[in-house]
């Protein structure tokens, strides 16, 4: 098993908000050659954080190779996520 951070800019949908440019790192775990993703944090305001922890489930994408995934906040003032599902991209309706 081996474990690494992956890092980059997400975009964040949360109810009829959206946040763009929102720098993410995710824990990638790999044990016979099949990866999940572990537990992450997102670099947002206290109060983006708290209103999406408020919130419950939101939406984030990470990116074309990685896609759309719902996640909740599992720790406010760490701004740690779980993702808690992959979401199939041609089942959204985005906004630009």
């Amino acid at each position: 098993m081996s474990a690494k951070d992956i890092t980059g800019i997400a975009r964040i949908i949360a109810g009829v908000d959206t946040y763009t440019d929102v720098p993410y790192r995710l824990g990638i775990v790999e044990t016979n050659g099949r990866r999940g993703i572990l537990r992450g944090t997102i670099e947002v305001t206290q109060a983006v954080i708290s209103s999406l922890h408020d919130l419950g489930e939101s939406t984030i994408e990470l990116g074309s190779v990685l896609g759309w995934f719902k996640f909740i906040v599992t720790d406010v003032p760490r701004r740690e996520i779980k993702l808690t599902g992959w979401i199939k991209a041609s089942s959204l309706k985005t906004r630009p």
